[in-house]
């Protein structure tokens, strides 16, 4: 919760009326974080923690935003085995609790890590675990906020009345906008592969520019939060 999108992420979830405790963990003490959240005047309330399964037992949804940062130079594979490692660590304390809360990950390589997630948290739960297989969740949330935003860009339009579908996971190679279903068809196929291609590259453009100083830390934050809100809609029905 401490690092460059779960600060952001926090303070976002923080104006969220239908999250009503929102409780932060990382490696280092959040307990400072937490005060500071709490001073801002909406009705979430803000707690620290020093144990996941201490409050996951009683959480709807636990966001994971835990993980190397991508560096100038790096691929979002390269960071596989170093952020695989932490993610196994945090199934493994989750499953030390008896309630499966929905889990909500952003760390990447978002392709890889969710399979791993999922594979390695049903390979350990017990038979009798409630549905684990509909309760872990990427957000790729971004691309489709970069698609909307890079799209109404070139329609001369407002990003917020713009919607692009996105298919194929959070990957320069895998992922899709499918501006040709957007809710303003494009049927210009120079012009899709041209924005498709910016999309793909955001990231890496992002961490360049950046100059070693973090990747795209605060948009990431904004789509994982548009997310959860989803999620929580989802959830309250």
């Amino acid at each position: 919760a401490a690092g460059g999108i779960g600060q952001p992420l926090a303070l976002l979830l923080k104006y969220n009326p239908m999250v009503l405790n929102l409780t932060l963990f990382d490696a280092v003490n959040t307990t400072g974080l937490a005060m500071d959240l709490s001073h801002i005047d909406t009705s979430t309330k803000v707690f620290s923690c020093d144990s996941i399964p201490k409050e996951a037992e009683n959480s709807d949804i636990v966001v994971i935003a835990a993980g190397r940062a991508r560096k100038q130079g790096m691929t979002r594979d390269d960071l596989f085995k170093m952020n695989a490692s932490i993610i196994k660590e945090i199934l493994d304390e989750l499953l030390t609790i008896k309630h499966t809360p929905k889990i909500a990950i952003i760390t990447n390589p978002i392709n890889s890590i969710v399979p791993f997630a999922y594979r390695y948290y049903s390979k350990m739960c017990s038979p009798q675990s409630p549905d684990f297989y509909n309760r872990i969740f990427g957000i790729t949330t971004l691309d489709c906020v970069r698609s909307s935003t890079f799209y109404a860009n070139y329609l001369g339009k407002d990003p917020r009345d713009v919607i692009v579908p996105v298919v194929g996971g959070h990957s320069d190679t895998t992922m899709v906008p499918l501006f040709s279903m957007s809710n303003f068809p494009l049927d210009d196929e120079s012009v899709a592969l041209r924005l498709t291609k910016e999309v793909r590259e955001a990231g890496t453009r992002v961490v360049e520019a950046k100059k070693g100083a973090g990747s795209a830390t605060l948009s990431m934050a904004y789509a994982a939060n548009r997310f959860i809100n989803s999620l929580l809609e989802a959830h309250y029905g």
